[in-house]
């Protein structure tokens, strides 16, 4: 157990004084009381050792002379006792053994009698300062591991990635309320991000230094979910073998996340209210009260009003609930945001994978664009996760989605238009869709004339992306066929020096071209890391034209 100091109000430090001469005693007490310390006395070793353990002087002054024992067979015991705490041996037997023994115990220093009053306060003053020192590295040690802690968990912790106006407006809302104690609910579909955002108001609260304890009230059986909320006494029911403290317990100081709240049993929800209307709750078989202090983050995949029509919540409970409530959007309703997620799953699980400078090619982001995405960022996550394994080359292709994706694309390209081939071969040189270099032909602008006269896309010196390489222009659409290898959503180019041909086919439901326009655009600032002037020279057109086409489309870069 590690010695603690005794300080009092004027902090005066306790010397503590282990000697069977009364005379030597009162000299000691009068001395060190007139520099502003205090001083308990003993007698003996036993009742040296037993004013140790009561009073837990800052340092102790031994006599190596007891009565009831030898004074380094005391010194051994204190030493094992309390490790920390400074002893001078101040002794009359002053041979040299005697002081090389009781330095090789553990003694601070060895002072024999007589000895001058200044010399015995300049040791104190010594050992004082040394303790002070040695409690100051203890306390950088722990503040160094913490924030190492706090750095390690941030860089792992997920957190809010977002480019639409509507997530920038919840996570400004998010700053504004977490440092309250408001309650606050969040809901929004399985996979949408609620978890993220019941961790970002912690870490941005004032009980960031607690403890963020959560519960998945639908993880449990309704018969155990009651014992892990409230803890319980060894023997409050079968299987209840040791005292367990509970979740409402370890949030104490901190903050407690109750995940799927309208899973939670009815009956349960009555005796939860009142653990928040009251701040106090009692364990299963514990007849003691305790104190609830905490700050409560819920969150629900139903809706409340929902929820609540159909018996799965208490309405005096959302009342109590709904501070604050956080709307997550679904992630097919802010499909700007996907580029950004993309990049950000691709660097967490390229670094983890040891693929570094892994890219996007742009085809593959049309795909993810026009994904319906039912399971929101955690089905974006997990798809980012099985690309960067399967990818090779350090490009991801379309063929290392997973297959319903690929399937739903099929299924909205009517056959012989812009058809995705049964088979995703890599390309042997990647291709620019006509969504990016032939951007500026479909919208007015000219691209820049090359070397013999053929227009030259320009190419980005990022290293971001899929590589651009010199092509023809204008874009010659072709018919579609399974030999395709480059977007499999937008109408391919011509070979070199190869005559216009016939236009591309237009699926027969059609197709909405401001959203291949605004997919275009999303997908260059991407690739650019949101560098404007790199995404217009990708896009082939000029910088005024893309601000124009970003306030059009709501775009925030």
């Amino acid at each position: 157990m590690p010695y603690k100091q005794s300080v009092t109000a004027a902090n005066k430090p306790l010397i503590g004084v282990i000697d069977d001469e009364r005379n030597i005693q009162a000299t000691l007490q009068s001395i060190l009381e007139r520099r502003n310390y205090r001083v308990a006395a003993a007698y003996t070793g036993r009742q040296g050792l037993q004013l140790i353990a009561d009073q837990h002087p800052a340092i102790v002054l031994l006599d190596l002379g007891l009565p009831d024992g030898e004074g380094l067979d005391f010194l051994r015991q204190i030493r094992t006792a309390h490790p920390a705490l400074p002893v001078i041996v101040v002794t009359a037997h002053d041979s040299l053994n005697n002081a090389i023994a009781s330095i090789k115990v553990g003694a601070f220093h060895f002072i024999s009698k007589p000895y001058a009053p200044e010399e015995l306060l300049n040791l104190i003053a010594q050992a004082l300062e040394q303790t002070s020192l040695r409690e100051q590295a203890r306390e950088l040690r722990e503040e160094t591991d913490r924030l190492k802690r706090k750095i390690n968990h941030a860089e792992t912790r997920p957190q809010p990635v977002f480019r639409s106006a509507r997530m920038a407006e919840l996570v400004e809302l998010v700053e504004q309320i977490a440092p309250s104690d408001a309650n606050v609910l969040i809901v929004g579909e399985s996979g949408v991000g609620k978890e993220v955002f019941a961790s970002r108001l912690h870490e941005l609260s004032l009980r960031a230094g607690g403890p963020l304890i959560r519960l998945n009230c639908a993880a449990f059986p309704q018969q155990m979910i009651e014992g892990e909320l409230f803890g319980y006494k060894k023997g409050a029911f079968t299987g209840a073998l040791q005292d367990f403290p509970g979740m409402l317990s370890a949030a104490g100081g901190g903050t407690l996340f109750l995940d799927e709240i309208a899973e939670m049993p009815i009956e349960l929800q009555t005796r939860f209210l009142r653990v928040l209307q009251e701040r106090e709750f009692r364990p299963l078989g514990s007849t003691q009260t305790l104190k609830a202090d905490f700050r409560l983050i819920a969150a629900s995949n139903r809706r409340p009003d929902e929820a609540i029509r159909n018996g799965l919540m208490r309405e005096d409970l959302y009342y109590r609930l709904n501070t604050f409530t956080l709307h997550l959007p679904p992630l097919r309703e802010r499909t700007e945001d996907i580029p950004e997620l993309a990049q950000s799953f691709l660097r967490r699980f390229g670094k983890k994978m040891g693929k570094d400078n892994l890219t996007i090619a742009p085809e593959t982001y049309e795909l993810l664009l026009h994904y319906h995405w039912p399971g929101n960022v955690r089905e974006l996550e997990n798809t980012i996760e099985r690309a960067v394994v399967l990818e090779k080359g350090g490009v991801v292709m379309p063929k290392n989605l997973p297959p319903e994706i690929l399937a739903r694309a099929r299924q909205q390209c009517a056959p012989g238009s812009f058809a995705l081939p049964a088979a995703m071969p890599p390309p042997p040189a990647p291709v620019v869709p006509q969504g990016f270099a032939g951007y500026a032909t479909l919208h007015g602008e000219t691209p820049s004339a090359g070397a013999g006269g053929a227009a030259a896309v320009p190419q980005p010196h990022h290293g971001y992306g899929t590589p651009l390489r010199d092509v023809p222009a204008p874009w010659q659409p072709r018919q579609a066929d399974d030999s395709d290898q480059a977007s499999p959503l937008l109408p391919q180019p011509s070979a070199p020096g190869a005559a216009a041909t016939t236009p591309a086919a237009i699926p027969a439901a059609g197709f909405n071209l401001a959203d291949r326009e605004k997919a275009a655009l999303i997908a260059a600032l991407a690739q650019c890391k949101g560098n404007k002037k790199k995404a217009a020279a990708l896009l082939g057109i000029h910088r005024p034209t893309l601000y124009t086409k970003l306030k059009k489309f709501g775009i925030q870069a």
